[in-house]
């Protein structure tokens, strides 16, 4: 068992925090369905900017102690993600041509952030892009794009 030392008030996140696989990653949104509503978790990361603690504990997985910066980030993927969904949706493309094109944007994201090769498939086990395409075309679809 490991014991994880904090510093001060700590707030378990859940999803609402995001992914983050290993210190100094980036973090990234699960987003699978059935109800994902980029408006009401937008305002859920406010709460969490406005909550007297400094740090964060996600379910997936660990300390977070720059709580701003985290936020910030997870934010701006939060809605990077709903505009890349958001022309799939609105011309109908099937999920499963969506996924490999969403897989490889996520894939080259990471890349990018920093994120070794190595640990590419444990962010896809931890927030499986799947599961992602079908919470966001469902998100579009109930805003009617």
């Amino acid at each position: 068992m490991e014991v994880i030392e904090t510093k001060g008030p700590v707030v378990f996140t859940g999803d609402v925090g995001g992914v983050r696989i290993g210190p100094g990653n980036p973090v990234v949104p699960p987003c699978p369905p059935p109800d994902i509503q980029i408006e009401d978790w937008l305002q859920s990361i406010q709460l969490l900017r406005e909550l007297p603690a400094e740090q964060l504990f996600l379910t997936h997985y660990g300390l977070i102690e720059d709580k701003q910066a985290h936020l910030d980030a997870l934010a701006t993927i939060l809605k990077d993600w709903a505009e890349w969904m958001k022309p799939h949706a609105a011309v109908g493309t099937p999920p499963a041509e969506i996924i490999p094109l969403f897989e490889r944007y996520v894939r080259e994201q990471l890349l990018q952030a920093g994120v070794a090769p190595s640990e590419l498939e444990s962010y896809e086990k931890a927030n499986p892009a799947f599961m992602s395409v079908a919470g966001l075309l469902r998100y579009w679809k109930k805003k009617g794009i």
